[in-house]
């Protein structure tokens, strides 16, 4: 089928379920405290990055015809996974569970899917088994690796791909305090709707500093007098300024903002300014056009994990800095993929 018959396709779901065009939403927009499940015949997969989405006609509780749009992992995930293509088979009858939309009764983030042969998917990595004893996606032998810890290795260095430890909870990416607003900062948050108000605009990268959140593997590059951070999620790369770096205050500002960097023994320590961003973080906290950032990337001594420091100073919306950490893990054979991103 052609791209432009599936997206003749995708519209007119769309009108039927009530979605809205070009929009990606943040997990805010469903209910994780409730799990329905819907059953009825897969009418479409639309196989896209930054998620897969099923739509599968069916009867809802009110009696009448509905089609639902389910929205999943990334298409790259569930590449990742080796889930079957014939299990995902349009016109089959299939059941899905997961969080409903608080916006339409129609939408619904999946957690698990049962193919029509029986076979159970998990599709969210917190995602439990609930009408098969095993499971593929993300209980699958392959997915086991996204749980494992960095490899160690003989030549200690930052240049190669990392990968997020998805079973380590401490891996991932926050603050260690919690956040210190401004009186401004406050009453923007305090306007600001998670449910109809977005900070993930359609197939936009993130920028910084919220882009170093994703859970997708990244990749360091010695480029000489710049260092490139190519980060699988939407296909962003950083250029990290080593050599000849000029006045950072004549730069455009962009997402990513200016970044200059220096070694401090084994960790590359960047300085990073002129962004232009719109959020700090998933809960609408602003960022200030004055906010400034250092980052530390330290490999540990065995080079199986990369250590991670992020001090965020915004005299608009933070009232002192704020630091956050995360972690990243090495493990052999593991790829940046191409994004592609089509929502």
């Amino acid at each position: 089928m052609s791209r432009r018959v599936l997206s003749k396709i995708a519209v007119a779901i769309c009108v039927l379920v009530a979605c809205t065009a070009g929009a990606h939403h943040s997990y805010s927009e469903y209910d994780d405290k409730r799990i329905v499940e819907i059953e009825g015949t897969l009418v479409m997969v639309a196989m896209q990055n930054p998620h897969v989405h099923f739509y599968v006609e069916g009867v809802g509780t009110d009696g009448r015809a509905v089609t639902w749009d389910l929205e999943s992992l990334s298409l790259n995930w569930l590449r990742r996974t080796n889930v079957p293509s014939e299990l995902l088979k349009v016109g089959s009858e299939v059941k899905f569970a997961g969080w409903p939309s608080k916006r339409s009764p129609a939408r619904i983030y999946s957690l698990n899917m049962l193919a029509a042969d029986g076979q159970e998917i998990l599709l969210f990595r917190s995602a439990k088994l609930r009408w098969r004893e095993t499971a593929l996606g993300y209980a699958s032998e392959e997915a086991q690796t996204f749980y494992q810890d960095g490899i160690a290795s003989d030549t200690v260095t930052l240049f190669r791909v990392w990968a997020s430890n998805q079973g380590d909870l401490g891996s991932a990416f926050g603050p260690t305090a919690p956040l210190a607003l401004t009186e401004a900062a406050e009453k923007a948050v305090a306007a600001f709707d998670p449910v109809n108000d977005s900070t993930e605009k359609g197939c936009t990268p993130k920028g910084m500093p919220r882009l170093m959140s994703q859970p997708p593997p990244m990749e360091f590059i010695d480029s000489g007098g710049t260092i490139l951070l190519r980060m699988e999620e939407y296909g962003t790369v950083r250029t990290i300024h080593m050599t000849g770096v000029v006045d950072p205050g004549t730069q455009p500002r962009t997402p990513l903002g200016y970044s200059v960097g220096r070694w401090d023994g084994k960790t590359l320590v960047v300085e990073t300014n002129r962004v232009n961003a719109p959020y700090l973080n998933p809960s609408g906290v602003p960022l200030g056009i004055g906010a400034r950032f250092v980052e530390r990337f330290t490999p540990t001594a065995d080079g199986s994990r990369l250590d991670y420091t992020l001090t965020i100073t915004d005299p608009d919306s933070l009232a002192r800095p704020a630091e956050f950490t995360r972690s990243w893990v090495s493990r052999p054979g593991e790829q940046v993929l191409p994004f592609e991103c089509a929502e």
